[in-house]
């Protein structure tokens, strides 16, 4: 359990008041409610009816998440698929539960690795990192786009508001993170949005894919077996061609890999 994040359980609690809140909800409208009562409207009304509705979907949901937790150590990738069908069910709330299973998602399954210390700083000869500027502004045009869409009544909006908060919280949790780079004949790299900056010996990394697009490598060490895609664009130094060229140069290459 160690390797659950803190933002999970902050997220099931959430999730857990507002589960219990729908469920109050109901009953309270299910006692029989007029509109004469408590100087309610009827939009307001018709309001307390839906939302008292969600409460079973919502119950199911929190049960998913609750399940995909177990799972997450046996079978990672199913384990991530329910908390993703559990917590989008919850948008905005289930966000909170998403972004911390997502970081133990990632501490799983790079459970072996060694974690990049600013420590041996001095020991880097290469070094690219993250630009966040971007998701800074996307962040803010999905916010903004999901509050208008809101306010037309339109209930997709949430998911638009959670995307712009996720970025939100990646450009914070990204900003001098590196992307790719080297120490020694130790790789360095963040093999995921949701990972930690990890060291991994140059042996026991394949470049299997580039273009000008991205690049793809295969991290095989200490029990980790992953791919990873990185991509150019999300690399702030503007030379970076030169530098990256002299790090893949030192990787291990498929076969069938070609050049651009």
């Amino acid at each position: 359990m160690k390797k659950i994040s803190k933002i999970v359980w902050f997220g099931l609690l959430l999730n857990a008041a507002l589960v219990t809140f729908l469920w109050l909800l109901s009953s309270f409208v299910g006692s029989g409610l007029n509109y004469g009562d408590y100087d309610l409207t009827y939009s307001e009304i018709k309001s307390l009816n839906i939302m008292s509705y969600m409460a079973l979907p919502f119950t199911i949901a929190f049960l998913i998440q609750l399940i995909s937790l177990p799972i997450l150590f046996k079978l990672p990738k199913l384990g991530l698929v329910l908390a993703f069908v559990g917590g989008l069910v919850m948008i905005p709330l289930g966000l909170v539960f998403l972004v911390g299973f997502m970081l133990s998602y990632e501490k799983c399954i790079n459970n072996n690795l060694v974690i990049f210390s600013k420590d041996i700083a001095n020991d880097v000869s290469l070094a690219f990192h993250y630009k966040v500027a971007s998701l800074a502004i996307q962040s803010i045009v999905f916010i903004i786009l999901g509050v208008f869409v809101c306010s037309l009544g339109v209930q997709t909006g949430w998911l638009v508001i959670g995307a712009g908060l996720a970025s939100l919280f990646l450009s914070f949790r990204l900003k001098g993170r590196i992307v790719i780079g080297l120490s020694q004949d130790q790789l360095i790299v963040t093999p995921a949005n949701y990972a930690e900056t990890y060291l991994v010996p140059l042996a026991d990394v394949t470049l299997i894919e580039e273009n000008e697009k991205l690049f793809k490598l295969h991290i095989k060490s200490s029990g980790v077996d992953r791919k990873c895609t990185l991509r150019y664009a999300s690399i702030i130094e503007q030379d970076y061609q030169e530098g990256v060229k002299k790090i893949l140069a030192k990787l291990n290459k498929t076969s069938v890999l070609v050049d651009y």
